[in-house]
Parts: C-alpha cells; sequence; structure tokens
C-alpha cells in the first residue's frame, strides 16, 4: 500500500485464506491513479515447489550415489549405446592403474581398448565382449596384465542402452586336501 501512496508501479503477492496465491500488479497512470491487475499465480507456485523439491532430491541423491561409489570395493564402469564412457569410480581407474589423461567423460571404449597394452594389459579369455554385449548378452571375463594383476570383469547390458561393468581384482583360490 505504501508504493500505492507513493505513485510507484508495485508488484507483490498475497496468499488468500483459501490457499490462492494472487500476483498483484498496480501501474500509475497519468494524472493519478492505478490500474491493478490481480493474476492467480497459485498453479505457477506449486509447479515451482515441485521443481524445486526434484531439483533438491536429484541433489540428495546425486550425493549419495557418489559416496556409494567412493565406498565400492569393485571398480564401476558404465557406457552409453555409443561407447562412450559416462560414469566410472576412483576404483575402476586405480585397479586398472589407468591415467587420468585417458579415462574421462565421454572417452570411447575403443580409446580405452587400444590404451590397455600400455598400462601392461596381456589378453582376455574372451577377446569378442564387444560383440557378446551387442548382442546384449552379459559378459564374463579375466583380463591378464604382465606385472601378474588378473581382474575379473562382468559386463551387462543395459535395456535400451549400453552396459556398465562391474572389475575387480581376481584372487587366487586355495586348495585344501582334507584328509580322508
Amino acid at each position: 500500500m505504501d508504493l500505492a501512496r507513493k505513485g510507484e508501479a508495485h508488484l507483490f503477492e498475497r496468499i488468500r485464506p483459501d490457499g490462492t496465491v494472487l500476483e498483484v500488479r498496480g501501474t500509475p497512470i497519468p494524472g493519478g491513479g492505478f490500474i491493478t491487475t490481480y493474476m492467480n499465480v497459485t498453479a505457477r507456485h506449486l509447479v515451482e515447489k515441485q521443481l524445486n523439491d526434484s531439483e533438491r532430491r536429484a541433489r540428495e541423491q546425486a550425493a549419495t550415489l557418489e559416496i556409494t561409489l567412493a565406498h565400492m570395493r569393485q571398480g564401476l564402469s558404465m557406457f552409453d549405446a555409443d561407447g562412450r564412457l559416462m560414469v566410472w569410480n576412483d576404483r575402476y581407474v586405480e585397479i586398472y592403474g589407468m591415467s587420468p589423461d585417458i579415462i574421462k567423460q565421454g572417452v570411447s571404449v575403443h580409446a580405452i581398448v587400444e590404451h590397455l597394452p600400455r598400462i601392461g594389459y596381456l589378453e582376455t579369455d574372451e577377446p569378442d565382449w564387444q560383440q557378446k554385449l551387442s548382442d546384449r548378452c552379459t559378459v564374463a571375463s579375466t583380463e591378464r596384465f604382465n606385472d601378474g594383476r588378473v581382474i575379473r570383469s562382468v559386463r551387462t547390458p543395459i535395456e535400451g542402452s549400453g552396459w556398465v561393468a562391474t572389475s575387480g581384482r581376481a584372487r587366487q583360490s586355495l586348495r585344501v586336501q582334507l584328509p580322508v
């Protein structure tokens, strides 16, 4: 009301007892007085609240995902349908001994595969794993490195998209002969 008394344009919102939100806009006219419009903006407020709630939930889920990825014992990587790296954790980089220059958002699986021999990669027991993935099959493989590392990976296709892989150092199995 003070703005109206001063003859200045004004814009504010008022909430009615029934919860309706009104936007009140006053525009001064020459010679005195105002043209005042009232607009029901309740729907806009509800949408803004839903958007804010959705953004808050997305931030919380992203933080939870980051914590989860950071605390996994396995390496995790996720590729899109074009074979580009979308998500990975530090353990993935550590297990393979990859360079952070190679592992970044959007790098192709082909660039990663080409890099493997430079970090001591020798062989896999599933040389056609990429074809099997394109045929929508889950592929478990063992990769061997020249420093003695053995990495076990499971690559699982994602419906309508790429694939997710978990990788971990293979453990030597102990065979114990029990007396009969």
